[in-house]
């Protein structure tokens, strides 16, 4: 086809533009969004926080307590993301960066992340970045309760 005047052109170009705008529409109404846990916990930045090195000695049953939470909060939002959002999905799916298996995939890799950041805390003694990952965490739970 060869474009012989611009008026040839404009058509082209106003059809292409339509062309376009159905391809975009289409693809947004067969997608289905990210669930919003789901889309927090991958915005979630995982805290790094040094222990201090001179700081009174924290009770090991404190830290063993917050310990515990972390990993029983974050076996539970496994747990939920998994029976929520991956029955029945296809492996294909998971491959496909558009897809909500694929996001929640993303999740359950920053929950693992988290949990070993946990872990590295305990065995530091790390009370603060206890803390701090028990106050994401808890946000995280009361979202899932919500759900």
């Amino acid at each position: 086809m060869y474009i012989k005047s611009t008026k040839d052109y404009r058509k082209i170009v106003n059809g292409t533009r339509g062309i376009v705008f159905i391809c975009i529409a289409f693809v947004s109404a067969c997608s289905s969004s990210t669930p919003e846990i789901v889309s927090n916990l991958n915005k979630t930045a995982i805290p790094v926080i040094q222990s201090p090195t001179s700081s009174a000695k924290i009770k090991q049953e404190v830290l063993s307590s917050i310990y515990l939470k972390n990993t029983s909060v974050i076996n539970r939002l496994t747990v939920y993301l998994k029976a929520e959002y991956l029955q029945g999905t296809d492996r294909k799916d998971i491959f496909d960066v558009h897809s909500v298996a694929h996001q929640v995939y993303d999740s359950l890799t920053k929950l693992e992340q988290i949990k070993l950041v946990n872990d590295q805390y305990f065995q530091d003694g790390n009370y603060e970045g206890l803390v701090k990952l028990s106050t994401i965490l808890r946000s995280f739970e009361r979202e899932m309760s919500s759900q």
